[in-house]
């Protein structure tokens, strides 16, 4: 089955500048509700970093899908620029989710839509990509068989080891991410880095460029070898599984303590913390071990104030 590539590439570019606008205006809105003086206790800044690369990558992608799209001669080069457009708008689409993602996880009120949107990006999101990759690695097949006289289009020999290798490499890229989920897996690295993903991210869509001028020198019956597309089939399942491990090592986000959040007040050595409404001492300290640890200090220092009182006393009598 032939495919229209510049009709194809024309709706991703469509798709991937309306994604882009989304990004942006997610990104505009978060640090305009900053500017204008909004509730600073759910600062996400590792959700606009998240959403800045995605935003880039995505404008990446759209403007080489325009080029593709604009391209009516389809060949062989045409057919593996689409392949690797396609693994930067996988990767930007993963990119999407996590930044909603962390957005989700910084209101506790939201965490049983957090859960389900991790699953998403962590498993789901990795394996259709590397689907739609398969699909469009088969556009370089369709153009292989094509060339050979006499020969129907999927009779090719070895024309079934793309699919075939897809398949292998879809669930063995699903038995990691859903084991890696399910384990719930945490690396402290990467819990300290949650910047992992946008690195990744961000060096593929630089490179894609390099690779995207690379097959664009290449002569006019340029065909990317067999083996070429498994070896980028694999490099993609590779790249899109590593995101989902490290976005699952990065462990959900707790809401961090900023400079608008006013601290509880320590109370005196004799004084009992706020108990609050139906809140007892105890329940105060759990949540705030700053002064638990305090109480301790105040009664070591009256015990051993108590101990001089005593002392100085008995030394008076006698």
């Amino acid at each position: 089955m032939g495919v229209e590539v510049d009709v194809v590439s024309g709706f991703y570019s469509q798709s991937s500048g309306t994604m882009a606008g989304l990004a942006f205006t997610a990104l505009v809105l978060l640090l305009g509700a900053r500017d204008s003086g909004g509730d600073k206790r759910y600062s996400a800044p590792h959700a606009l970093m998240a959403l800045f690369v995605t935003l880039f990558c995505l404008l990446a992608t759209m403007v080489t899908y325009s080029v593709l799209a604009g391209n009516k001669d389809v060949d062989g080069r045409t057919a593996a620029s689409e392949m690797v457009a396609g693994l930067g708008l996988s990767l930007a689409v993963q990119m999407l989710f996590f930044s909603l993602l962390l957005l989700l996880e910084m209101r506790p009120e939201h965490a049983a839509v957090a859960r389900v949107a991790r699953w998403v990006t962590v498993v789901v999101i990795p394996m259709v990509g590397l689907l739609f990759l398969m699909f469009g690695a088969q556009g370089t097949e369709y153009l292989r068989t094509t060339r050979i006289p006499g020969v129907t289009v999927g009779a090719c020999e070895g024309s079934v080891a793309v699919p075939l290798t897809s398949v292998a490499l879809f669930f063995a890229m699903g038995i990691v991410l859903i084991g890696a989920r399910a384990k719930g897996i945490h690396l402290r690295w990467a819990r300290e880095r949650r910047s992992w993903p946008s690195i990744v991210a961000l060096g593929w869509s630089v490179l894609s460029f390099v690779l995207f001028t690379a097959i664009t020198l290449q002569p006019t019956g340029y065909l990317m070898p067999r083996l070429m597309v498994l070896g980028f089939m694999s490099f993609a399942a590779i790249v899109l599984a590593t995101m989902g491990v490290l976005i699952q090592a990065g462990g959900p986000v707790s809401r961090p303590l900023v400079a608008n959040d006013d601290p509880p007040p320590l109370p005196g050595p004799d004084k009992a913390p706020d108990k609050g409404p139906g809140k007892p001492v105890a329940d105060t300290q759990e949540k705030h071990p700053v002064l638990k640890d305090h109480h301790l200090v105040a009664r070591k220092t009256r015990h051993t104030k108590g101990h001089q009182e005593r002392g100085t006393t008995a030394g008076g009598e006698s």
